[in-house]
């Protein structure tokens, strides 16, 4: 019996000392602790996880976004970069990083990054209207409208489109379509 109970305990401490050298179990720990809004851990797992694989393009980008929660945006453009420098075209690294660039009011690049982003997912409802919104603060309504047109055909029931459709074009004179976009955003 003792033998046995031996045995057990080194498979389980041998097994213990495998999974903390696995990448991939630390980021998945690390999602986990970001789902329950634990970002100090979140972070300690995925330093370990880069650590072990400082290409990790997705524990980077999951880094970015737990800095970008604590509006570190600083931060979190430093994490999204290093990200495409191993992911050249990751859609979601360049939206972060547009996030991040937009909370510091760069809007020039935010919308460079959102057209990078688009440019490798142009179906990303939410990334058009980020940067609609953005080109709306630049006095665009004209792109700002024509990216909510298509993140509208993409997603009919984006409400929060509708009613910055509204927005902007009321600003532009356009007071019938305006009324039909605030009566589709309150539906």
């Amino acid at each position: 019996m003792k033998k046995q109970l031996l045995i057990l305990s080194i498979l389980i401490s041998t097994f213990g000392c495998f999974a903390q050298y696995n990448p991939l179990e630390f980021f998945q720990s690390a999602q986990l602790n970001d789902s329950v809004k634990d970002y100090v851990a979140a972070l300690h797992d995925l330093d370990n996880a880069l650590n072990l694989n400082p290409n990790y393009d997705s524990a980077l980008v999951l880094q970015g976004t737990i800095f970008f929660k604590q509006g570190e945006y600083n931060k979190a453009i430093e994490s999204y970069t290093r990200a495409m420098k191993f992911h050249p075209n990751y859609a979601e690294a360049f939206e972060g990083r547009g996030n991040a660039k937009a909370q510091l009011k760069d809007y020039s690049a935010a919308i460079k990054d959102y057209n990078k982003a688009l440019d490798a997912n142009p179906r990303n409802a939410k990334c058009l209207y980020n940067r609609a919104i953005l080109k709306g603060f630049m006095d665009d309504y004209v792109a700002a409208i024509a990216d909510l047109d298509r993140a509208l055909a993409l997603n009919d029931k984006y409400t929060t489109a509708y009613y910055n459709r509204a927005f902007w074009k009321d600003l532009q004179g356009d007071y019938d379509g305006a009324i039909v976009d605030y009566k589709k955003a309150i539906e």
